[in-house]
């Protein structure tokens, strides 16, 4: 029964997705695109939360809440996935090769949903967290590894089109095979669900490790 849930809830975060690519239209709909993104950024707030990064200091966390809202915009309809400018984290003092738009949706109060893009060659940092997550692949390849609680770990091809599910606790990350393009996917998660119901997230040691780790790699670049 509760793996039934798990794959409901993972079919209803992918059918909402969906809906915002497609860019459902009505006479209300306040469509944002490309040459609209930098007018319309806005905060998320003061809940914002590291996603998968460990802050050694205050100064890193102040860098990551700086940077979600410059990388935050709102609207009902988002348009031009493939193609919209991005933000670097590593640009705004976050360890972190990618580079990310948050897309936070006119009345959504359980999913959150972004872009994430790693540059030619690189990966980004294996992780784990809460929340479920559906991720679809707008553009490049490369190939992910999902190992989930208890499972063995699995190696997953991404190419334009593919949609990767991404079950809770999972660990994962993704490497972008391509030396000239960047691998660039668009994600639904429940993440805003998580913070609305207050549940705070466990301490986890080990991935705080792997944080370190890629920040050490990057810090010799």
């Amino acid at each position: 029964m509760a793996r039934r849930y798990e794959n409901l809830g993972v079919l209803l975060l992918v059918s909402l997705g969906c809906l915002l690519l497609v860019g459902v239209r009505s006479s209300e709909t306040t469509t944002v695109v490309a040459s609209g993104f930098q007018e319309d950024r806005v905060s998320r707030g003061s809940d914002v939360k590291g996603p998968n990064l460990s802050f050694s200091d205050e100064d890193e966390a102040k860098a990551y809440e700086k940077f979600s809202k410059i990388a935050t915009v709102q609207g009902r309809v988002f348009e031009n996935l493939k193609n919209v400018e991005l933000f670097s984290k590593l640009e705004h003092g976050v360890w972190d090769v990618e580079s990310n738009l948050y897309l936070e949706g006119n009345g959504l109060r359980i999913l959150d949903i972004h872009i994430d893009e790693i540059p030619p060659g690189e990966h980004n940092v294996n992780h784990r967290g809460p929340n479920e997550a559906a991720k679809y692949v707008l553009s490049g390849r490369g190939y992910m590894h999902v190992q989930a609680i208890g499972g063995e770990e699995e190696r997953v091809e991404l190419k334009e089109g593919s949609l990767v599910a991404v079950p809770r606790y999972s660990w994962h990350y993704s490497v972008n095979t391509d030396p000239d393009r960047p691998l660039r996917m668009f994600a639904v998660t429940a993440g805003q669900l998580v913070n609305h119901v207050g549940t705070d997230r466990p301490a986890d040691p080990e991935n705080d490790r792997y944080a370190r780790e890629a920040k050490k790699r990057l810090m010799k670049k």
